[in-house]
């Protein structure tokens, strides 16, 4: 929850990437919830 509100006080203007830091192992429904979540908190276009 915390990073939630941290990212929606970050106003607009960012870019997430999954090019670095995804571990190797990561279970791919972890990689899908956290692009969900993302994609769920972005600014309107």
């Amino acid at each position: 929850a915390r990073v939630l509100e941290l990212a929606d006080g970050a106003g607009a203007g960012h870019i997430f990437n999954l090019g670095h830091g995804v571990i190797v192992g990561t279970p791919v429904e972890n990689v899908k919830a956290l692009v969900q979540q993302v994609h769920a908190h972005a600014p309107p276009r």
